[in-house]
C-alpha cells in the first residue's frame, strides 16, 4: 500500500513540474512573437522588431543598465526581449506593454509621433 501512495505522489509531482514547465515555454514563445498591432482605421497588421537586450545593446551600444520601459517603468533584464519603434531606436519597451499600449493609442509613448505615419 506505501509503494502505491508512493507512485501515485510521484506521479503528481511529476504532472505538476511538466505543466509549469510548459507554460513558462508557452508564455517565453509569445514574448518571442513580434508585436503585431491593428491599425484602427485599416485591417492592416504593423509588426515592430522584437530583439533580445543581449542582441540590441550590441548593435546599438546602449548601456543595458539603462534601459528602462518608460510604460510600466521596471528595468527590462538580462535574458527578456525588448521592443523599439521606427521613430527612434532608443524607444525600447517590453513587449505586452507596448502592446497593450498600442491598442489604445496609435503613437509612441515618448515623443508622441504618430507611428502609421512614420510608417507608411
Amino acid at each position: 500500500m506505501m509503494i502505491f501512495i508512493t507512485i501515485i505522489l510521484a506521479t503528481a509531482r511529476f504532472i505538476i513540474l511538466y505543466y509549469c514547465f510548459v507554460w513558462r515555454r508557452i508564455k517565453v514563445l509569445r514574448e518571442e512573437a513580434a508585436v503585431a498591432v491593428r491599425v484602427q482605421e485599416t485591417t492592416e497588421i504593423v509588426k515592430f522588431p522584437v530583439k533580445r537586450i543581449e542582441n540590441f545593446v550590441k548593435e546599438t551600444g546602449i548601456d543595458k543598465e539603462t534601459i528602462i520601459c518608460p510604460i510600466c517603468c521596471d528595468e527590462i533584464k538580462r535574458c527578456q526581449n525588448l521592443v523599439y519603434l521606427p521613430c527612434n531606436v532608443q524607444h525600447v519597451y517590453h513587449p505586452t506593454c507596448i502592446k497593450m499600449w498600442l491598442s489604445k493609442h496609435d503613437y509612441c509613448p515618448l515623443c508622441k509621433t504618430e507611428l502609421f505615419d512614420v510608417l507608411s
